[in-house]
């Protein structure tokens, strides 16, 4: 049932055109209005199917009522029914429109003007929809396309980052891998590398990047949720949920963050941390979002860890290789042959040519001698 509002102030004149538009069979509910302030009322109450305005009033003319129309309900069609106003007013308002929603019919034939004011309003609705979609899918498409071009740019640097750890072979290459590959996975936040000193188990910062001010910083296990419960810890409002000791006890200083910890064997190595850089919006882009960083920050967790621990068994057996288990003494065969091999290598250096040359000769003359008393 469509919703008419009625512009006249004689009430036979309107009670003509809905006596015109039940005749042509059409299902309508109509209100009459006289007023400015009463067709902005009905039009902010509920926004009609069609306006008809026939009135000839000086104080609300059709310029006025096309405008507040065309402001108030822009996709309504307005229809000028011929009648006490003369032809010229409505053609010269029609020119005035600014949309194709302005009609201009007499009263018999209203009910086909109005069927065709309807059907091109459907019709704009429908093409506004389709539109609208077609927006949204663009922008959902360009999103995406955004978003595989940024992953596909973080697997490749983490790939790289993979390949500089398991080439690494001091902590300080480990390091400084975290360090200059950091950035670059986790633009908009500040990073930091902790790892575990086993004497009072506290952990100090090994690498930094982004915020160095709290670089010399030192903690307990204790002081972290995530390494107290073996998981990564994520903050993403400080107001409303429990932040680690080590990170600053004022919530409405406090950054989001996240804590990763690093383990090995079942030990534990340290901890990553990331906290979104000062003054980034918390609803901006993937670059400063925690949540779309999980996963990354794991993947790189558990490749520093493997990484640490890897030089870690390296350099115990090469511990075990030169010492003795039970003594602890620098093993006798491992001295032997480094101390063998350094004579060898000295006598090398330090022989004349001369010397050098009677060698080379004489072992020549002695597998000629051997050959030949083989034959």
């Amino acid at each position: 049932m469509h919703k008419i509002l009625i512009v006249e102030d004689v009430e036979v004149v309107a009670d003509l055109q809905i006596l015109m538009l039940i005749r042509a069979g059409i299902a309508f509910e109509a209100r009459r209005i006289e007023t400015a302030e009463d067709f902005t009322r009905q039009i902010e109450l509920a926004v009609p199917d069609a306006i008809l305005y026939s009135a000839y009033m000086p104080h609300f003319s059709g310029f006025v009522a096309l405008a507040k129309a065309q402001s108030l309900c822009p996709d309504t069609p307005f229809i000028f029914v011929s009648g006490t106003h003369s032809e010229e007013t409505a053609a010269e308002t029609r020119k005035r429109a600014t949309t194709d929603c302005v009609f201009t019919t007499s009263l018999a034939e209203l009910p086909s003007t109005f069927d065709r004011a309807i059907k091109e309003a459907e019709e704009r609705k429908k093409r506004k929809a389709q539109e609208s979609a077609i927006t949204r899918l663009t922008r959902v498409y360009a999103d995406q396309t955004r978003e595989l071009e940024q992953l596909h740019v973080q697997h490749v640097t983490l790939r790289k980052l993979s390949r500089y750890l398991r080439a690494s072979v001091t902590p300080a290459e480990v390091y400084a891998a975290i360090e200059c590959f950091g950035p670059q996975l986790f633009q908009g936040t500040d990073g930091k590398l902790y790892l575990v000193h086993p004497p009072g188990k506290h952990l100090e910062s090994v690498a930094t990047w982004g915020d160095k001010s709290l670089t010399g910083q030192t903690f307990t296990i204790q002081d972290c949720w995530g390494l107290r419960q073996a998981l990564a810890h994520r903050v993403q409002d400080p107001r409303t949920e429990l932040l680690c000791g080590h990170v600053t006890a004022d919530s409405n200083s406090a950054r989001p963050y996240l804590c990763v910890p690093l383990f090995a064997e079942g030990e534990t190595l340290g901890l990553l941390h990331l906290r979104r850089v000062e003054g980034e919006s918390p609803s901006s882009a993937i670059a400063g979002s925690m949540e779309s960083y999980l996963n990354l920050a794991v993947t790189v967790a558990e490749e520093t860890s493997l990484a640490l621990a890897n030089l870690k068994a390296r350099d115990s057996l090469h511990e075990q290789s030169i010492r003795d288990s039970l003594t602890g003494l620098t093993a006798v065969f491992w001295r032997n042959s480094f101390y063998a091999n350094w004579r060898a290598r000295t006598a090398r250096n330090t022989r004349s040519p001369s010397s050098r040359w009677t060698s080379i000769t004489s072992s020549a003359s002695t597998t000629r001698w051997a050959t030949a008393r083989a034959t």
